[in-house]
């Protein structure tokens, strides 16, 4: 932070605090001054050094009375969850001593991992615009009651780890407010959920580790496949629920019936009746994770996370074998993937390293060659997900696909169904002169409507040494089984020009 920005800083609380000792008696003045010391952490910008000092202390001064306070009792039917704190209001000079065109939110939780980023998806899902989010963590000690004795910016004996949140939105009418506060307590909990279950999944992992050392067929993939879920194990994946099942036969057909007490997590708290699964009614990646070597699957959730990142839950699921080698089940993890799977080489992930060598190595390129290196960056730059979801073949079909017109002003599609024929995958590159937000909503929505898709989501690329944009494009769908076949007039269309 800048010199100017940490005046700016202090001349503010030192104006706050004149403004303290003129409108508090002493006692409150003296709670002020210690507040706003330990527990105002962020630098004010421009915007907000433009509002009156008033405002700005009478605010700082609402949101140290409502996180020093003892919780209060639910409101408006709520059933009490978790251990946040939350008021959402329009605030009132003659209650709160400062007017707002904005709906103001204040937030006293435990600090914990993805609180801030789990707010912001739910705002953002409703359409609304952020003008203030600042997150203040300090430590805090508090009496058998409740309420806080003294807050500190470093540990002290005693203190616990909070973080008081200040948000603001678009201005809200009255009746509106309740349901805002709703699904904010409600991400809060889910958050909360998250952490709390956060070892025993992680712990669960480690144990299947063990399991499948023991137990598991010493099948092709079978050392990569344990180097993988040691690397989700060392943190690179943030576990969100998981559920374990047992696989059990009746004559010619095999059920999955979920034991009893193995949900963790989100998957714990919404889950719903005890199920029992016929396996060849399920979708073709569980028949082929039974049917197959395979020791586990990467398959992504329909439902996107409220945890993190507003984006599909990532699943990864690992058969389970009995003391004689046999498939006796499996463990369903769900969670997301770190930002390291996405900014990392291919190279340097288990399972993704041994497709994208395979690919090299059947190419026909050495690797030190142009045509090599073209390729490799082809590899390290394709969407992470894909590279999952697809064979080695078919990886291999479309990397050298893109190689053949990297260099060229040309339009060309590929397109994939997930293994769970929950989604369809459309990677598009087309000329950058021809990139506009307008041309990418029209292949977006045309595609979808051909697919019959739920809804879409995307992300666009500029590559580097390259003529191309690419756009990739995930779509949710309903239909059962896509073939490739069904994907060729589409992904045709898109090449044309006219999708």
């Amino acid at each position: 932070m800048d010199a100017k920005n940490k005046g700016q800083r202090a001349d503010l609380i030192q104006s706050l605090n004149k403004i303290a000792s003129k409108s508090l008696n002493k006692s409150q003045a003296q709670q002020f001054t210690n507040f706003t010391a330990n527990a105002m952490h962020f630098y004010p910008d421009a915007d907000y050094m433009a509002r009156p000092p008033e405002d700005i202390f009478w605010n700082l001064w609402s949101l140290c009375r409502f996180s020093t306070e003892a919780p209060s009792a639910p409101v408006d039917g709520e059933v009490a969850t978790g251990r946040a704190k939350v008021r959402v209001f329009n605030p009132d000079p003659e209650h709160d001593g400062w007017s707002s065109k904005h709906t103001t939110i204040f937030i006293n939780q435990i600090d914990m991992p993805f609180l801030v980023d789990s707010l912001r998806i739910v705002i953002n899902r409703r359409g609304l615009n952020i003008y203030t989010l600042q997150s203040n963590p300090v430590w805090a000690v508090r009496d058998s009651q409740g309420v806080i004795k003294s807050i500190h910016s470093d540990y002290a004996e005693g203190a616990e780890r909070e973080a008081f949140i200040t948000i603001e939105v678009d201005m809200h009418a009255e009746s509106e407010l309740a349901d805002l506060r709703r699904d904010l307590m409600s991400v809060l909990d889910d958050v909360e959920v998250v952490v709390d279950a956060f070892d025993p999944m992680r712990e669960r992992v480690e144990s299947l580790i063990a399991e499948l050392q023991a137990n598991a067929p010493k099948v092709e993939q079978l050392e990569e496949s344990l180097e993988f879920l040691r690397w989700i194990y060392n943190g690179y994946f943030t576990f969100t629920g998981c559920a374990e099942f047992d696989l059990t036969t009746d004559g010619d057909r095999m059920y999955l019936s979920e034991v009893d007490d193995s949900r963790h997590g989100l998957l714990k708290k919404y889950s719903g009746d005890h199920r029992e699964e016929l396996v060849e009614e399920l979708g073709p990646g569980v028949r082929a994770l039974y049917e197959g070597d395979e020791l586990l699957t990467i398959t992504k959730s329909s439902r996107r996370s409220r945890v993190h990142r507003d984006v599909y839950s990532d699943y990864v699921v690992v058969k389970r074998f009995n003391e004689q080698g046999e498939p006796c089940g499996e463990v369903r993890f769900m969670g997301l993937y770190t930002s390291q799977f996405y900014s990392y080489s291919p190279r340097r992930i288990p399972l993704l390293r041994n497709k994208v060598n395979w690919v090299m190595d059947n190419s026909g390129f050495k690797q030190t060659s142009h045509d090599g290196k073209a390729l490799m960056a082809i590899l390290d730059f394709h969407p992470r997900d894909e590279l999952f979801f697809v064979t080695k073949e078919t990886l291999s079909e479309t990397a050298i696909g893109i190689w053949q017109i990297y260099e060229r002003r040309v339009i060309k599609a590929f397109m994939h169904p997930d293994p769970f024929d929950k989604f369809v995958s459309c990677i598009l590159y087309l000329p950058r002169e021809s990139f506009s937000t307008q041309s990418r909503m029209k292949i977006q929505q045309a595609i979808g409507v051909e697919l019959e898709a739920v809804e879409s989501e995307f992300t666009t690329q500029f590559l580097p040494e390259s003529v191309l944009v690419r756009i990739y494009l995930v779509y949710q769908i309903q239909q059962q089984e896509v073939s490739r076949s069904r994907l060729h007039p589409t992904r045709k269309h898109c090449a044309s020009g006219h999708p």
